[in-house]
Parts: C-alpha cells; structure tokens; sequence
C-alpha cells in the first residue's frame, strides 16, 4: 500500500529562490495555479505557467521553482499504478508496463492542451470532504491522462502491427472473466481459429501471447486481493486459479521481485512494495518502443494450459 501523500491533493506556494521535488515513488500530478515557473530535470529546462499540467515520476523527475520574482503557486497529487490495477482490463495490462515506462521523468501538457484543459477543469470541481468521493474525482482527473497515455501506446503498436476491425471489435468485447474462464481451446472457437492463430492475434492485439496474458492478469490479481493483511496466501493463490502453493510463490516472486508474503507484509505496514519489472530481452522489434512481450510476465505460452498448475481443460 501506498503512503498517505497518495490521492491527497496539496497545495504548494514557493517563493522565489525557493524549489520543490517530488520525491515520492509513484505519480505525480502538478497543475500550476498561479504564477509561471521552471522545472529542471538534468540539463534540461521547461518553463511552464499557470492552466498548463506536469506529470512526474519517480525521485529523479527534477525540481520546480518560481521562474520570476513573484511566487509560485501550485497544486498536486499522486498516485500508485498499482492502486489501479482492479481497474485495469486485458488489453490495458497488456501495454501498462509500456504506459508506466513512457510516463518515467516528466511529461509537459501546455494550458492550450485539451488534457492539461480537462484536469484543471475536473480539479476546480474536487468536493471539499476527503472521503471515497474526493479520491475517485482525483482518479478521474488522473484517469484524462493515463487515457491519452493508453492510447498512444495502442496507435504506435497498430503502425506496427496492423489488425483487422472484426477482430478488434472481438477483443474488446472479451472480459477478464472470459479471458481467465475459457480455457485457450474455448478462445480459438471464440475467435474462429486455430490455437496457434490464437497466439498471433494476442501478439498482434496485445503485444504478448494469450497464456503470459492469462498469466499476467492473474498475478495482478493476486497483488490486489493481498492488500488486504488478512488475506491467507494459500486462499489468494486459490482465488488466482492456481491450485499449487509452492508454484504460485515462484511465479509472483519471478514476476514482482519478492514472495506473496512479504508483499502482503509492506502492504499492511502502508509501504509500496518494491517490485521488479523484468527488462525487454533482445532482439525483438517492439523492444524500441516498449511493447516487447518478453518484458511481460516472462512466461512461455502454452496453448494446452489451463488455470495454472491444472490439467489441460477439454
């Protein structure tokens, strides 16, 4: 779990010579509200002012300063992607190491941008009491630009793969529960191909096979429901679809850096587990651009395979 700055808006007012970091480890959402500053990361210099947007990620995302004698007033909030995955549906977990990735140092949206317009136009409507409202507004607001970021990654990945609509029109009306629930035989009659044709239209569509999908998904799974500090690993592994202990903890500690355990362990202590996302390997083309489907899950499609550590469904 998070710290408590996360879903928390602030208000930040600097004078002038004055600076202001985000050091946090998740993402932050700076709207300047008055004033004009700068916001220098390595040698690299933005100025920006007031109705423009910055998003920052990670401690090494730079510092903010007021850029003339006046002050510097703005307003922020973060939040962990990892808080989102409930959220998430297949074909956005597929790409959202992409997204995270692209998402690293800062991103600038002028006050002119339609993004920068909508998240300062959602945030002037923030309701007053810190309870469930007020942090789903600020997910609303965070939701504009993860959108964009989405989006982008879906178009770069279409230049590159072309896919038919019929088919895209059929991914999109697959549920999770669907994707985890039929087995890789049940998909193949969804789509009307074979289980190896299976394979290359996730590739196509999701940049990773439909077993490291299903694999993906159900450790994303497993991370959410062991926020709760009463969960028992084994009924979360069960809930998962994987009905071996042992082979469920190798699986989660290959995939997030550390065992089921210890994650529920940080999450009841109100820390953000450190985890490990595994690198692209080489020589795969989407590699440049993120959408390598190595650097998901590291698992090797098996089209006989259903819920994991089971017997191959009929």
């Amino acid at each position: 779990m998070a710290g408590q700055s996360h879903l928390l808006l602030q208000t930040i007012r600097l004078r002038p010579a004055s600076q202001w970091a985000y050091e946090g480890d998740g993402v932050a959402f700076v709207l300047p509200r008055s004033g004009s500053g700068q916001h220098l990361v390595g040698a690299v210099l933005h100025h920006f002012a007031s109705g423009d947007l910055l998003v920052l990620s990670g401690p090494g995302s730079g510092k903010l300063s007021p850029e003339t004698s006046g002050d510097l007033e703005f307003a922020w909030f973060s939040l962990s992607m990892e808080h989102l995955f409930p959220l998430f549906d297949s074909s956005e977990i597929s790409v959202l190491q992409a997204v995270v990735d692209g998402l690293k140092g800062v991103r600038f949206c002028p006050a002119t941008d339609p993004t920068a317009r909508e998240t300062h136009r959602l945030l002037a409507h923030l309701p007053p009491q810190i309870n469930l409202e007020y942090r789903s507004h600020l997910l609303r607001v965070a939701s504009v630009v993860l959108s964009v970021e989405f989006k982008e990654v879906r178009r770069r990945r279409n230049q590159i793969v072309p896919i038919d609509d019929r088919v895209i029109r059929a991914f999109d009306q697959l549920s999770n529960t669907e994707l985890l629930g039929l087995s890789i035989a049940e998909l193949a009659d969804r789509f009307g191909c074979t289980r190896r044709h299976l394979d290359r239209l996730f590739l196509q569509h999701f940049g990773i096979p439909a077993a490291a999908l299903r694999m993906e998904i159900r450790l994303v799974k497993a991370m959410s429901l062991l926020r709760n500090p009463e969960a028992k690993v084994t009924n979360v592994a069960a809930d998962c679809g994987f009905n071996h202990l042992g082979l469920f903890n190798s699986r989660f500690k290959k995939r997030f850096g550390c065992s089921p355990g210890r994650w529920r362990e940080e999450a009841s202590q109100h820390l953000t587990p450190r985890t490990q996302h595994p690198k692209p390997l080489g020589g795969c083309r989407l590699q440049a651009i993120g959408l390598c489907p190595q650097s998901f899950g590291q698992v090797k499609p098996n089209a006989a395979t259903g819920p994991e550590g089971s017997a191959p469904r009929k």
